[in-house]
């Protein structure tokens, strides 16, 4: 588990250095530079340039005390309010970015791109409802509920409902409670396939677009985006489908 909590504080664009001092500072609140550096063998120096990028990054808090400094760290829940206002500042900057270097389908040849990371991963789930066509989903392992978060996975549903984007999703493994949750959702089928194994790879199709999302460390995403190749996905979600 500690080895998740690092690696995923790292993929929201912490440092190596960052993550372990937030983290001491979280069991070991009001601490001094040189407390913090002892425990975690960083030099003082690098300690103290570390905590002035956490401070400026408003998950760590400075306090002066007759003219020592102690540093506390801000409840992790400050971690979804630091990635909320990135994702602010990111929707006000994207119509402004140039699109020339944007790979486009041409001649009818699949246009297909790779991309490694759980950001990257979450950015293609959302790309979907742009399309606002219905997104059919299968293979759903049960991982996938702790890997990209139900927060995400709500928030995802609550911004499809409201574009009122139908989804149809086939999950490979049987969770009473999500079937449950979902099938009470507008715009919202789900089936189980009844398959007694699963594999860590799920597919999405929408529109003309495939995404193939692989759950290994890094999450890999592959996307394509062609007619002839969607509609071939299409045809077998629905075989399986219909026998689920």
């Amino acid at each position: 588990m500690e080895e998740k909590i690092i690696e995923t504080l790292k993929s929201i664009g912490l440092s190596s250095s960052e993550v372990v001092i937030y983290l001491d500072l979280l069991a070991n609140n009001n601490s001094l530079a040189r407390e913090i550096s002892k425990r975690t063998h960083i030099h003082k120096a690098n300690v103290y340039e570390t905590l002035k990028k956490l401070v400026l990054k408003g998950f760590v808090k400075e306090i002066l005390k007759e003219e020592t400094r102690y540093f506390f760290a801000f409840e992790p829940k400050i971690l979804l309010d630091y990635l909320k206002e990135k994702e602010r500042a990111l929707q006000e900057i994207i119509p402004d970015l140039p699109l020339a270097s944007i790979h486009r389908e041409e001649d009818g040849e699949p246009e297909i791109s790779i991309h490694r990371g759980i950001i990257a991963a979450r950015v293609e789930i959302m790309n979907l409802l742009e399309m606002c066509s219905e997104i059919l989903v299968y293979g759903i392992p049960k991982s996938a509920m702790e890997i990209f978060g139900t927060w995400f996975l709500d928030d995802f549903h609550k911004k499809r409902i409201k574009k009122k984007v139908k989804l149809r999703q086939i999950f490979d493994e049987n969770i009473p409670q999500r079937f449950h949750k979902l099938n009470k959702l507008p715009y919202t089928e789900v089936k189980y396939s009844g398959l007694k194994q699963s594999t860590p790879i799920f597919i999405g199709i929408c529109g003309e677009t495939v995404i193939t999302l692989i759950l290994t460390n890094p999450i890999t995403t592959i996307k394509i985006k062609n007619k002839d190749i969607a509609s071939n996905y299409r045809e077998y979600f629905e075989l399986v489908w219909q026998r689920a």
